[in-house]
This record gives structure tokens, sequence and C-alpha cells, in this order.
């Protein structure tokens, strides 16, 4: 028998339809709260990076393609923020939800747009050090067997 891996497409999927109520008062969405600086390009000034831009650089590394990004109304500055992902080379599509009843509720809301594909799933308010994590999962995650 030998082990290959079934092609699918690779889609990340960021739930943002929080309330953010344990640090309100902030002048913006959480997930775009700046937290840092960088530059696209060498030759280009220093930019302010938003938290949830750590993620987005992850998943652009594990040859993610499209982020569906699951908002609620009210938080419009995140895809006036972040826009349709082309700084990134890649597509960002917003859901809306209504009322957001947790993480799993949020989630199901994109099952019909991702239910073929391979889940890079995170939060957009934690950062987390390696940089490879999706890499690292998907080249370790199950295989299909032949034989």
């Amino acid at each position: 028998m030998q082990a290959t891996r079934i092609q699918q497409k690779i889609v990340g999927l960021i739930p943002a339809a929080g309330r953010a109520e344990r640090i309100s008062p902030l002048p913006c969405s959480k997930e775009i709260y700046p937290i840092g600086f960088h530059r696209f390009h060498q030759n280009e000034d220093l930019r302010i990076k938003v938290v949830s831009e750590f993620l987005i650089e992850s998943m652009h590394l594990s040859k993610v393609a499209k982020i569906y990004i699951i908002l609620r109304k009210g938080k419009w500055d995140i895809p006036q923020y972040l826009g349709s992902g082309k700084w990134m080379d890649m597509n960002f599509a917003y859901l809306v939800i209504d009322l957001p009843f947790g993480v799993p509720f949020t989630l199901d809301q994109a099952y019909n747009f991702v239910k073929e594909a391979v889940i890079v799933f995170g939060f957009p308010d934690i950062v987390f050090e390696s940089e490879d994590a999706f890499i690292k999962m998907y080249n370790n995650s199950i295989c299909v067997f032949e034989g």
C-alpha cells in the first residue's frame, strides 16, 4: 500500500464576529488593532501591522489562496481595512451573520462555501510564533492509502 494525499483546495477560515466585550471600548474591531510595523517590499516605508495580518501571512505561506472572513453586522471596518486580499496575492470573501452565537455557530455559517476544501483555521486576534505552523500541520495530516 502506498500513501497519497488527495488534492483538495486549501481555504482559510477566520471568525471575526465577536463583540470583544472583555477589551472594549476599542477604536476599531480587535481584528484590525495595530500591534506593530512592517514592510511589504524592501524599498517601502514602514506601515502599520494589525493583529490579523500575522494569521493571514501564515495562511499565505501555507498556499492558502482564498480566505473566508466571517463578520457580524457593524464590523465594516474589517473589510474596509483588509480589502479584497490583493495586497497579499490572495482573495478575501466576507460572510456576514446576523447574530454571533459563539465560534462553532459562526464557523458553521461558512460550511456551504468550504465543504469540499481543506480548512486552515485561526483566530485573528491570537499571534503564534511559528509562521510555518500550518505547513507543518498539513504535511503531517492524514493521507489516503491506495493499494
